[in-house]
């Protein structure tokens, strides 16, 4: 009867290294594939001649410019981070700078969607906000 517990025990920890570890590869292509410009689907056109674009660097920056056929202007940065939950992966911005805070930004969002051209995120604190992105380069 004990042998059988013990195998048990044994199958148990296989698979949670099984699963500890495929989260850990899945936070890393997040990781990989998020990394550089991402312009804002603008869904509404209120001013079609201005693009958002976030930039997210391999450091773990992001930072936000306005982009126009005239200038580019930069709003604001912040940090980044992946989290990995078993099935659901999550990009937490958080930052001390006043703009981002402001935005409603600094928040943890879901990553519904991050392929190598688009990506679909949205966050839940105090109501749904969703962000549509296209790769910019």
């Amino acid at each position: 009867m004990k042998r059988f517990k013990i195998h048990n025990y044994i199958g148990l920890f296989l698979v949670l290294g099984i699963v500890v570890s495929s989260c850990s590869v899945a936070k890393k292509n997040k990781e990989r594939r998020i990394v550089g410009a991402w312009n804002i689907v603008n869904v509404l056109d209120s001013t079609p001649d201005v693009t958002e674009q976030w930039t997210f660097d391999a450091d773990g920056k992001i930072s936000r410019r306005e982009i126009s056929d005239t200038a580019t202007i930069f709003i604001d940065e912040s940090n980044w981070v992946i989290e990995q939950k078993i099935n659901t992966s999550y990009l937490d911005i958080f930052s001390d700078t006043l703009n981002f805070k402001l935005t409603g930004y600094v928040a943890l969002w879901e990553i519904l969607s991050l392929k190598k051209k688009t990506m679909v995120i949205t966050q839940r604190d105090g109501g749904l906000l969703t962000k549509e992105f296209e790769k910019a380069n």
